[in-house]
């Protein structure tokens, strides 16, 4: 029942400085794609509708991309929004890129990081 862990499983200041930005980058990635359009269904009709359309075009743009390189129809009913095939892409597809990005920023970060002495 009490299965014995290793400490380094449980003790996240041991990860590196990439395997933490990797994981900020993709849970960016992901939430940000979910709450774009959580917002526009809110906040939709206001003064800031066109930025929030515009943060919502920029969001699904990727995924965009990725169905036009594959020669799959992108079809977004403004009314509907993005089908469930749709949003998934897209989520996978943010998390992926941001998870990219973080990998270079804490590669850079990691690179200019004094190194830690061991007790």
């Amino acid at each position: 029942m009490n299965e014995i862990k290793r400490p380094e499983d449980l003790n996240r200041r041991g990860w590196s400085v990439v395997r933490k930005a990797q994981v900020i980058g993709a849970a960016a990635g992901a939430s940000m794609t979910i709450a774009v359009p959580l917002i526009l269904k809110a906040y939709g009709n206001g003064p800031d509708t066109f930025l929030l359309v515009l943060c919502w075009a920029v969001v699904l743009g990727p995924a965009g991309g990725i169905c036009k390189l594959f020669g799959w129809e992108w079809q977004i009913l403004i009314s509907k929004g993005p089908s469930w095939v749709q949003t998934v892409l897209a989520i996978l597809t943010n998390a992926f890129l941001l998870f990219l990005v973080g990998t270079l920023i804490g590669w850079i970060v990691g690179k200019f990081k004094k190194p830690q002495r061991e007790n």
